[in-house]
């Protein structure tokens, strides 16, 4: 449990904007974290939705500003985000994901893959077989599965779910 005064953990959620539907999913996802889980999640559109509704820096220094100074990053995989991800989308298109995706990427292989902050989430678990190899072995959280969902906010938190007599 969060105590009094204790700092929430910071959460960046990547996503791509695959439909009005998907980006409304997201905005609800990040809005219960943060309401309901107290979890200090940032997703672009906090940004859009007030003045001057663009970072001054840019998009693409906001972007690397957040996943840099998130403690975890969720990676909401979809069909269009694999694509954007690998480098496989059409030129000009979805260029922030594309962009966070090389960040991502990038990081993780410095690391050597030894890294707990990326983390890859999906709505449903149709879309798990769009989560990339780099990524396929860590574990993966279903957003509509109540426990899986309960389980990954306990891990965000940095909660325990059991205790180990």
């Amino acid at each position: 449990m969060i105590e009094e005064g204790q700092t929430p953990t910071k959460v960046f959620i990547s996503y791509s904007w695959d439909s009005e539907d998907h980006k409304e999913n997201v905005l609800k996802l990040a809005n219960t974290l943060r309401i309901v889980w107290r979890i200090d999640a940032e997703i672009d559109r906090y940004v859009r939705a007030e003045p001057p509704y663009t970072p001054i820096q840019g998009w693409d220094l906001w972007m690397s500003n957040r996943i840099e100074s998130a403690e975890f990053v969720l990676i909401i995989f979809t069909e269009t985000y694999k694509r954007r991800f690998e480098g496989k989308e059409e030129t000009g298109k979805g260029l922030g994901v594309s962009w966070e995706g090389t960040i991502i990427r990038n990081d993780i292989y410095n690391a050597q893959l030894r890294d707990t902050k990326f983390i890859p989430v999906v709505f449903s678990e149709s879309d798990l077989g769009y989560v990339p190899s780099i990524l396929y072995t860590r574990d993966k959280y279903v957003l509509n599965d109540d426990n899986s969902f309960q389980e990954l906010c306990y891990r965000l938190r940095k909660e325990r779910t059991i205790i180990k007599p």
